[in-house]
């Protein structure tokens, strides 16, 4: 089974409450976040914090997951994962899948310029489904992103494209 899921978070700064406030939250799929959380200290008290949850437990093959933060004037937000990012090869039974067609279409093969890969190697290498991770963050004018992400691990055979892209206005900070 694969995922496709969107998560939209937005966040603006409250000047009566003295806080940022996550005030809209809309996803698809399965990627959700856990409540806001304020745990820091007196004057850093309105720092809201998210917790971006995956239940699947990692990115397999053919998932799709779009992340899309916007922070308005003077909001902060430090948003993390509670885990490691993984990201899974192809399942045993899709790779066999795509080998056999791929032996189909293809004679025996002799090395392609005296390189150890053969036409099948690269005609597998092809029908490879990737997993896709998009990230965009928007801040406003004073506005502060705390990305912190846990660390990604790779296993093998997993093919993926990951793109963070961060917008930021002059005044913005990102760490």
């Amino acid at each position: 089974m694969t995922w496709q899921s969107t998560l939209h978070l937005y966040f603006d700064h409250t000047a009566d409450a003295a806080k940022t406030r996550l005030y809209h939250r809309a996803h698809t799929g399965a990627l959700v976040v856990q409540r806001a959380l304020y745990p820091e200290p007196d004057h850093q008290a309105g720092i809201c914090h998210i917790y971006v949850l995956y239940p699947p437990a990692g990115i397999a093959d053919d998932d799709r997951l779009t992340l899309e933060y916007k922070l308005e004037a003077n909001s902060h937000a430090v948003i993390t994962t509670p885990g490691a990012g993984k990201w899974y090869g192809q399942r045993q039974a899709q790779r066999q899948a795509h080998y056999g067609e791929a032996q189909k279409c293809s004679k025996p093969s002799q090395p392609i310029d005296g390189s150890s890969s053969t036409l099948l190697d690269k005609r597998l290498l092809s029908a490879t489904v990737e997993a896709v991770q998009h990230i965009s963050a928007y801040l406003d004018d004073h506005a502060i992103l705390e990305w912190l992400p846990q660390e990604s691990i790779y296993y093998d055979h997993s093919v993926s494209n990951a793109t963070n892209r961060f917008y930021l206005t002059q005044t913005a900070s990102l760490l």
